[in-house]
């Protein structure tokens, strides 16, 4: 594998969260992105609540520490990146319970705006 394919599968996991968190907002206003969003969402918790972790994470995370044996994602793919942002709000063990419970509204406000 290659820096490659690990660029392209972070751009395409940070596409996907931004589309989840981003989109909750969206679909107040674009009604026809609304069946998309909830496909993301709820393709993302049913993943999630299956395999217990984020598989673009692993995979990610599997390529590069074949590239770099020290690569890790410390706790989780979005706490990684609010760290090297500089954005320390909460602590990183943390952070995958905010994103679980910001997708849980995700999924409920899509619910709520589709009925």
């Amino acid at each position: 594998m290659s820096k490659f394919a690990a660029r392209t599968i972070f751009i395409i996991h940070f596409v996907w969260t931004l589309a989840i968190m981003l989109g909750t907002v969206f679909i107040f206003f674009a009604k026809w992105y609304l069946p998309w969003h909830l496909g993301i969402v709820t393709g993302t918790l049913a993943i999630n609540l299956w395999l217990k972790h984020c598989p673009l994470t692993t995979w990610e995370e599997n390529i590069r520490r074949k590239l770099d044996p020290a690569f890790t994602y410390h706790h989780s793919f979005t706490s990684t990146i609010l760290q090297k942002l500089g954005i320390n709000l909460v602590a990183p063990r943390d952070v995958i319970w905010y994103m679980a419970i910001l997708t849980a509204f995700a999924w409920g406000a899509a619910i709520e705006r589709w009925i």
